[in-house]
This record gives structure tokens, C-alpha cells and sequence, in this order.
């Protein structure tokens, strides 16, 4: 359960080795790079780490990983980085739209029919 919770958390672990140890306000500053909703869901998120965090033994945990096939995976801070280029870009956009108040249906199925072909079926 260690292996996978330093897997599913490891920017938390990259940030603290010792990430399982830490109080709830490093962990809140940790996690609010990532945790862009509000402060009840960056405090959820803490409280679920700190949860799995109780069913895993990182005591016992080996220092070596295997992936599928059973080769030896080496640290993250052993990982040769040569020539590696990021291959693509990933981009978040927030779109807000204020609908004005009105009757006219055909007002609000004008802005998404825009919507629609100016955004979501773009060549």
C-alpha cells in the first residue's frame, strides 16, 4: 500500500520524502499547488491522504520497485533525464459565461449553437 500511495502521490513525495509524517498545514501547502477547488476540498484531500496513509506500512517498504514485467525500476532521482523533450502541451481553460436574463429561448440556444461551432468543433 506504501508502493502505491508514493506512486498515486508522488509529486506529494517528491515534495516530502516523508510526506506520511507531515502535519495537516505542510500537507494543505503541498497539496494547494495541485488543488485549485475550494479550501473544503484542498482539507478533504489532505484528510484522505492522511487516511490511506493509515493502512500502509511505509516502515517495511522495499527501496527497490518492479514494474510489470519485474525489472528493477530506479529511484525518480536516479532517472537518466538526456534528451528528453517535452512532446506536447497541455492546456486548461476556464470559460465563464454570464446568460443574460431573458424569455427568448432562442437567445440562450444562439450563445451555445456559437458555442458549439467556435469552440467545441474546431479544425
Amino acid at each position: 500500500m506504501a508502493e502505491c500511495l508514493k506512486n498515486a502521490y508522488s509529486e506529494l513525495f517528491g515534495i516530502y520524502s516523508d510526506a506520511n509524517k507531515r502535519n495537516d498545514e505542510e500537507l494543505n501547502d503541498a497539496f494547494r499547488v495541485s488543488v485549485t477547488a475550494g479550501e473544503q476540498v484542498l482539507n478533504n484531500t489532505v484528510r484522505t491522504f492522511k487516511t490511506l496513509c493509515e493502512f500502509a506500512d511505509f516502515e517495511t517498504t522495499s527501496a527497490k520497485s518492479t514494474d510489470n514485467t519485474g525489472d528493477e525500476i530506479p529511484p525518480k532521482n536516479e532517472l537518466k533525464i538526456e534528451n528528453q523533450i517535452p512532446t506536447g502541451l497541455t492546456m486548461n481553460v476556464n470559460i465563464q459565461i454570464t446568460l443574460p436574463i431573458t424569455d427568448d429561448a432562442k437567445v440562450y440556444e444562439n450563445i451555445f449553437k456559437a458555442l458549439k461551432e467556435n469552440i467545441f468543433n474546431r479544425d
